[in-house]
């Protein structure tokens, strides 16, 4: 990760606001965003994904990095949308939503991270794109290639850092097949 977050910062300071980070599963995606959001003193964050079960997970593993300001910590979803707080996850369901990204000005949060980002083709997500500004916005994904051929990259500018699961068990980062 120290990798990563190193070639997160040399990326924005070459003028970037947005990149894809590409992470074999079990390598750490969510503690990155963590990681890389307190090393640029976001002040709000929007974390993104399409199910509420990885919400939940990516939730304590910001608590994690983040155990002083869990009270800054909200959910966005259903009926449970916590919008003044400075941490929200939420499944893009609900925020991509037209009437739910109103309630937040384009410049709002200052990093967003769409996790599992190789769902970012669809729709809902391209409302995320077009309508927020972030400082940042950062894709994750272990698997950036989709069936039908839609190109991700597109939405993120560049892929910045690529750790598939052959090159992490070589490091000792995974436990080898068996």
């Amino acid at each position: 990760q120290v990798e990563t977050l190193s070639a997160l910062q040399k990326h924005r300071d070459e003028g970037n606001n947005r990149g894809l980070v590409v992470y074999a599963t079990g390598v750490g995606k969510t503690y990155l965003g963590a990681f890389d959001t307190k090393n640029l003193k976001a002040k709000r964050i929007l974390f993104i994904v399409h199910t509420k079960a990885i919400v939940k997970q990516s939730r304590l593993s910001f608590e994690d990095i983040y155990y002083n300001r869990q009270s800054e910590f909200g959910f966005f979803w259903g009926n449970d949308q916590e919008i003044s707080k400075n941490f929200i996850f939420s499944t893009i369901q609900s925020i991509g939503k037209e009437r739910n990204l109103k309630k937040f000005s384009p410049d709002h949060f200052d990093y967003i991270i769409v996790d599992e980002s190789h769902h970012a083709a669809a729709p809902s997500y391209e409302r995320i794109f077009d309508y927020f500004k972030p400082k940042f916005l950062l894709g994750l994904t272990a698997t950036p290639s989709r069936m039908d051929k839609k190109n991700i990259l597109e939405k993120f500018k560049k892929t910045v850092y690529e750790i598939d699961e052959f090159e992490a068990i070589h490091r000792g980062l995974l436990v080898p097949f068996i």
